[in-house]
């Protein structure tokens, strides 16, 4: 492999959700009626759905999202609510050779990695406390943060991610890279010069791959 043009310093800026860990969201409700010993109700399946957008863009605290589900889930003691705070979670699980790749890229001199992500605060803590990505979570930009818009929609977040990418690491960098599953969740921060290259995630050899290209780390022809 010869090496050509090496970037001295870089910014990835990675997504949590279908890059560093799949999910499905049926799991929730199998998930629930084993942890419970019921179904959710119908009218509970309708309420998830209304509020997945909400809590994931802020506007529902974790404890409004708890108040608004206790009656019509049936919750009569806490530990179900705890109980439901892990199905609600366990739809998540690591994609290990992912995770590797970016460990190797977050111990490389230069190199600051800062996840970007459309999730809610349970889901993104889970990251840390149950799959084992606490090393990779250290800093982040999520979506229910006060005054982030979900990507897609605009660039707010990739911009306040790249802001705090290079305060940390105390400098402008020459090199800002995204990762996400959805091309339409990089456009919006390409289009204005947010992000100077965007990686549409497909695996994690063609995610290396590409960082490697993009690091003038690989032979391009």
């Amino acid at each position: 492999m010869r090496v050509k043009n090496q970037v001295a310093g870089s910014i990835i800026l990675c997504d949590y959700g279908q890059v560093l860990a799949a999910f499905d969201r049926s799991l929730c409700a199998k998930e629930f009626e084993k942890r419970l010993g019921r179904p959710i109700p119908p009218a509970g399946v309708r309420l998830l759905e209304e509020l997945l957008g909400p809590f994931e863009a802020g506007a529902v605290s974790p404890e409004a999202f708890l108040g608004e589900l206790r009656d019509p889930l049936g919750f009569k003691h806490s530990f179900e609510e705890h109980e439901f705070r892990l199905a609600w979670c366990s739809i998540l699980w690591p994609l290990e050779e992912t995770v590797a790749i970016m460990r190797k890229w977050k111990a490389r001199p230069g190199v600051e990695v800062h996840i970007v992500t459309n999730t809610d605060p349970w889901r993104l803590a889970y990251a840390s406390s149950h799959l084992g990505l606490g090393d990779l979570f250290t800093a982040y930009t999520a979506s229910f943060e006060d005054g982030m818009v979900p990507k897609g929609q605009c660039s707010t977040m990739w911009a306040e991610a790249r802001r705090r990418a290079e305060a940390k690491c105390g400098h402008y960098s020459p090199l800002v890279i995204g990762v996400d599953d959805l091309e339409a969740n990089l456009k919006p921060a390409l289009d204005d010069g947010t992000l100077d290259h965007g990686i549409v995630f497909k695996d994690a050899a063609q995610l290396d791959q590409q960082l490697q290209l993009l690091h003038g780390l690989a032979d391009r022809t």
